[in-house]
């Protein structure tokens, strides 16, 4: 493990809690997930962003944001501020909620946004410039 990473694990030591399962961001890549049909083209263990409403008050994921740059981005859809967010693996996101399959394949680029849990994504390519800037035109 190189030398950034070291040190990026002890500046930077996240807790996620409950309705996720509970665990040290430093520790992420020591916890693993095991699903039958893992539906994204990314590991289940690569750090997503969401906002605390999703992870600590098992607010639902509405809208979802896959950057040009590879990140995921799992939002309640709630605020246009939603505060700091929390980073989480991709598999305690979909352990959560297995519905996000519908949109594993968004391509880079791309934003999905649901009224609800089992309502229809709608899906649209957002400008590389807009890549800070997630609103939907």
């Amino acid at each position: 493990m190189d030398a950034w990473w070291l040190a990026f694990r002890q500046l930077y030591a996240y807790t996620v809690s409950t309705p996720f399962n509970p665990i040290l961001y430093a520790d992420m890549a020591e916890h693993t997930h095991h699903f039958a049909n893992w539906p994204f083209p990314d590991d289940a263990d690569t750090i997503s962003y969401c906002t605390g409403k999703v992870a600590h008050e098992n607010f639902p994921v509405l809208r979802v944001t896959h950057d040009h740059d590879g990140d995921w981005q799992f939002l309640d859809a709630t605020t246009d501020d939603p505060g700091e967010p929390v980073l989480v693996c991709l598999g305690c996101v979909f352990e959560r909620d297995a519905t996000l399959s519908d949109i594993a394949d968004l391509p880079r680029g791309w934003c999905a946004y649901r009224s609800a849990i089992g309502e229809d994504w709608e899906c649209w390519e957002k400008p590389l410039e807009a890549d800070g800037d997630d609103e939907h035109e």
